[in-house]
């Protein structure tokens, strides 16, 4: 990402969004967003650690920054359900060893590192149970489309997100194809934050055409959190 007005505009996007997910997750109903507002913070810091003499600091921060979001999968998705969490912190520890004890942290495909396809893993996971969250979402006429259209963004970012980190564009010395992965990042930042901190204004025009099957205001009062529950016990 060496364009300096790339690298600026990412910089003030998670920087930015950072602190929209922190004042969010203050609210004790979404204590989760502390997670994906460390990735955000953590990720700004690391766009200062660019000099290859401060190694291995931006391999940490790395590890660091996909175990918070691997934390926040969990934390979201998964409330008192096991997860494969566990295994994917212990694959993030192991991949963040190799460079230090073999000459297997070396690029093992289009110069993809082991650390790169850990990333991309734990991208994919999250998209995998967004998705199936939505898939049970989308035909239940009594969930508002602005929730529908959440998980939606969550699979479309998270996706596209471990793409990025699948492909060689960040090495790519041809200006086209250079700006595919710092354009890429900033398209998935701004679906990161239409997601969790969609504004009230987006939310009612999501919802312009929504009409509430039911008129029992008793039964109308469920939350997201409510849904998410409801949804893990139908899926033991």
């Amino acid at each position: 990402m060496d364009n300096i007005y790339i690298t600026s505009m990412v910089m003030i996007l998670r920087l930015g969004i950072g602190v929209i997910l922190f004042r969010l997750a203050l609210n004790p109903r979404y204590h989760n967003l502390h997670w994906l507002a460390a990735v955000f913070y953590l990720n700004f810091i690391n766009l200062f650690l660019r000099d290859p003499a401060l190694f291995p600091l931006p391999l940490i921060l790395m590890i660091v920054i996909h175990i918070c979001l691997a934390l926040f999968t969990h934390t979201t998705f998964y409330q008192h359900r096991r997860s494969p969490v566990a295994w994917i912190i212990g694959g993030f520890v192991v991949v963040g060893a190799l460079p230090f004890f073999t000459a297997l942290g070396g690029p093992l495909f289009w110069g993809v590192t082991p650390l790169h396809l850990m990333c991309a893993i734990n991208w994919f996971w999250h998209a995998l149970v967004a998705w199936q969250v939505w898939r049970k979402l989308r035909l239940d006429r009594s969930i508002e489309d602005w929730i529908k259209v959440r998980y939606t963004l969550v699979v479309a970012y998270a996706t596209l997100m471990g793409m990025l980190f699948l492909l060689p564009v960040w090495r790519s010395s041809i200006s086209f194809v250079g700006l595919i992965g710092p354009v890429g990042m900033m398209v998935g930042l701004v679906l990161q934050y239409l997601a969790w901190g969609m504004p009230a204004a987006l939310r009612r025009h999501l919802n312009r055409n929504y009409r509430p099957p039911v008129t029992d205001a008793t039964a109308l009062n469920v939350t997201e959190d409510d849904i998410l529950r409801e949804l893990q016990k139908q899926s033991r």
